[in-house]
């Protein structure tokens, strides 16, 4: 996702609005009781120094309305990175809200009305709802789009295939040596080194990971990880992953 500064900051503003909408409707705390997607929220508002977080609930310690100034307003350096509060947005609707399960190529992705409306406005979803390719991996990422019978969908192959191939070229040499077996760290420590320096076949940047959010249950660093060491002609998914 390419956007300006200035639609930058409106789309990160607007994803804010949401998440405040759904956690914080009539209070200022939000009980996550240590679920992912909640634990990934709350990191999403201590990066913007507006919550603290108790080990089982979200305080907010900003005025609602301050969090989307501060989206507005703030230096971007100051900011969690856009994508990954969409990411953080995905993650709560998976476990709160609306998504769609086990969606096939081709179809409408349903999600709640506000979060189809932002999609679309941020290219990601067509008119119709269709996905376009990069938010079919997001979707991917998010175990809204699965394997059937250990099997991907033709052309979310070709798009994990791709992506792999991408993920290799330009990585880092420690990381490169654990897909490549010429490490003895296991492929689970390469999946958690790209939850933290990896989005979506891009390897970050020092200045992007001070802006990255860490959140969990991802489903495509374990994908990639086990391709790139699998090797074959098939996108490798282990063995009850994703089933």
């Amino acid at each position: 996702m390419n956007f300006n500064e200035t639609d930058e900051r409106k789309h990160l503003a607007m994803m804010l609005g949401l998440l405040l909408e759904r956690a914080f409707p009539d209070s200022s705390q939000f009980e996550h009781q240590c679920m992912s997607a909640g634990e990934a929220l709350s990191r999403c508002f201590q990066h913007l120094g507006a919550a603290t977080d108790d080990g089982w609930y979200i305080r907010l310690s900003m005025p609602k309305d301050w969090i989307t100034n501060k989206a507005r307003l703030a230096k971007m350096t100051e900011l969690p990175a856009l994508a990954d509060v969409l990411e953080v947005l995905l993650s709560f609707e998976a476990q709160y809200g609306t998504v769609p399960l086990d969606y096939r190529t081709g179809q409408r992705a349903d999600f709640a009305t506000d979060v189809s409306a932002l999609l679309r406005q941020m290219g990601l979803l067509d008119r119709t709802s269709r996905p376009n390719e990069d938010f079919l991996l997001m979707m991917t990422n998010h175990h809204f789009i699965k394997p059937v019978y250990g099997n991907w969908d033709a052309k979310i192959e070709v798009l994990l295939r791709n992506l792999a191939v991408r993920t290799l070229g330009g990585a880092p040499d420690e990381f490169a040596a654990v897909v490549q077996r010429r490490s003895k760290r296991p492929l689970t420590w390469a999946a958690g080194y790209m939850n933290r320096h990896w989005r979506y076949g891009h390897w970050l940047s020092q200045q992007e990971i001070v802006r990255s959010i860490t959140y969990h249950h991802s489903a495509l660093p374990t994908i990639v990880t086990n391709t790139l060491a699998e090797g074959g002609n098939t996108v490798f998914v282990p063995s009850g992953h994703l089933q």
